[in-house]
């Protein structure tokens, strides 16, 4: 648990660093709050997808799809209370959350792909350190 935290804590980071550095977000309050709301959501998000596995006790299809299902779900409703504190409600348009919950699902779909290939391809270098543990 504490490595998934870490990479997404390291993932986070490098999408900060991207967006003050490259992109040019303003540096104020109210965008350092609005990029620690994304901060706590994602990392909500991943307790709650953990939790869900560890209550099925199961890593099958449906109980991943489940477990994506509540972090999306958790990951936005934080974000949406984020923004009736900081501003930015109209992005939670139904259609910029339904493009988002898409791009997501095709992402989750491509990884989750890539993880059986790489587990039966090379099941000695990847299954040990990509299965999903209760600790």
């Amino acid at each position: 648990m504490r490595k998934a935290v870490a990479w997404m804590g390291g993932v986070w980071i490098a999408n900060q660093l991207v967006g003050y550095l490259i992109l040019g977000y303003p540096r104020t309050m109210n965008s350092f709050a609005h990029g620690g709301s994304l901060l706590v959501a994602s990392i909500a998000g991943l307790l709650v997808a953990v939790a869900v596995l560890k209550t099925r006790n199961d890593k099958g299809l449906a109980s991943l799809a489940l477990a994506f299902v509540a972090a999306f779900a958790t990951y936005e409703l934080l974000l949406l209370a984020a923004a009736f504190v900081l501003g930015g409600i109209e992005t939670f348009a139904p259609d910029i959350v339904w493009l988002v919950a898409k791009n997501d699902f095709f992402w989750f779909a491509g990884l989750l792909a890539a993880r059986v290939a790489l587990t039966r391809a090379f099941p000695r270098f990847y299954a040990p350190q990509m299965a999903v543990r209760s600790a």
